[in-house]
């Protein structure tokens, strides 16, 4: 139709007036674009890069692994045993923890991963032992006086396996305990905190919960194996330690005095330039005729 009616065009108008109303007070959001690409007349940092960050953080938290591979022969009178502590490092330190406590001054263990991969070895006789390997978390008390493999078996969320040394058989444990009340009761106090001299110690409190480590051999035969520990530590550092600047080799001391000219020692320029010394100016005594340096005359000389 090619005429509308006065109501139509009323009704039209009516719709205009309503839809610029809406988009004055809900106006429709622009699409947001990476900054990088945001238009601009020239370069600016703050729309490519970004220019500001946040402090270096009061507490830090990571983890890291440490490992070890051990070839031993188990029989009746040896057995493979190691402690892995849930507070303590037990001289078992992971990697960037030197590092770390060069920056914060302690050190809190809240989860330890424990891998652990038994390889036998064929030794060539036709008896073969089996093997059997546990991890089970009991107080280091309970860990320093040696437990048997019967009672290890018995610990409450311990790791178990036996396999047969014959054939490509591999033994692998794994499990991941937290520190925090892994013995029943919650821990709150400062005891549980590292610093560098308690983590390269191997003596740590009686009290303090462990993950025990026993690979044995069952029969009476002698039975070689390759042994891998691989422990990862989920740690929380903090309390910043208060490091001071580099302090810089200085020159020798400039004496400014009126008896006695600057004198510099010789000095080691650094980089490529190691080899050459500066020259030692003398240190010539002035007197109230004494003339100011002149390269043709020489020091303290008259003029001719």
């Amino acid at each position: 139709m090619l005429f509308r009616s006065v109501s139509q065009s009323r009704y039209l108008v009516q719709q205009d007036m309503v839809k610029n109303r809406s988009r004055k007070n809900h106006p429709v959001p622009r699409r947001r674009r990476a900054p990088a690409q945001a238009p601009s007349n020239g370069f600016s940092q703050g729309a490519h890069v970004p220019a500001r960050f946040p402090a270096f953080p009061r507490q830090l938290q990571f983890h890291s692994s440490w490992n070890s591979v051990t070839d031993v022969e188990l029989n009746t009178g040896y057995s493979y045993t190691e402690r892995v502590g849930l507070f303590d490092f037990i001289n078992k330190q992971p990697m960037y923890s030197q590092t770390m406590y060069s920056i914060y001054r302690y050190c809190r263990i809240s989860a330890v991963a424990v891998d652990l991969e038994v390889a036998p070895e064929y030794t060539g006789t036709g008896r073969q032992n089996s093997i059997e390997a546990v991890l089970a978390p009991i107080p280091n008390a309970q860990a320093l006086a040696s437990p048997a493999m019967t009672d290890l078996r018995s610990v409450r969320d311990n790791r178990y396996v036996l396999c047969p040394s014959f054939g490509a058989n591999k033994i692998r444990l794994r499990g991941t305990w937290n520190s925090f009340d892994q013995l029943g009761n919650p821990t709150y106090t400062r005891d549980t905190w590292q610093t560098v001299t308690q983590a390269a110690s191997t003596s740590i409190d009686i009290d303090h919960p462990v993950i025990y480590v026993r690979v044995s051999s069952v029969g009476m035969d002698t039975q070689p194996v390759s042994i891998k520990l691989t422990v990862t530590y989920h740690m929380q550092w903090f309390d910043l330690e208060f490091v001071s600047l580099p302090v810089s080799t200085s020159l020798a001391e400039e004496r400014h005095d009126d008896e006695f000219e600057c004198t510099k020692s010789p000095v080691s320029l650094p980089g490529r330039r190691d080899s050459y010394v500066e020259p030692v100016l003398a240190r010539t005594k002035l007197s109230k005729n004494s003339l100011p340096y002149s390269v043709n005359t020489g020091v303290g000389s008259k003029q001719k």
